[in-house]
């Protein structure tokens, strides 16, 4: 005897199945791809969405700065507007990607 029963499986023993290559059909393949590049998409989208969100904290954070006349020129020049501006166009085009 063998040692190994046969249930009337005809397929090879765990050891010998993990050595054959993965035999995926195109189709596998293809949908496999495009869940990737769905993931991929998604994670994009969520990065861009989060530049845009911290642009829109940095401009409301900088008008409320001026509001309260606490705003100085370097902060205008570096910090302010232009970098919220910055982050939203960042943002915006890795939503469209």
């Amino acid at each position: 005897m063998s040692g190994r029963t046969n249930d009337g499986d005809s397929s090879p023993p765990d050891h010998k199945r993990a050595s054959q290559p993965s035999a995926q059909t195109q189709a596998e393949r293809k949908a496999a791809q495009r869940r990737a590049e769905r993931r991929k998409k998604r994670r994009l989208v969520r990065v861009g969405q989060v530049f845009m969100l911290v642009a829109v904290v940095m401009a409301l954070s900088h008008a409320v700065m001026h509001m309260q006349a606490r705003s100085t020129a370097l902060l205008d020049l570096v910090a302010g507007y232009p970098m919220a501006a910055a982050l939203a166009v960042i943002g915006a085009i890795l939503m469209g990607r």
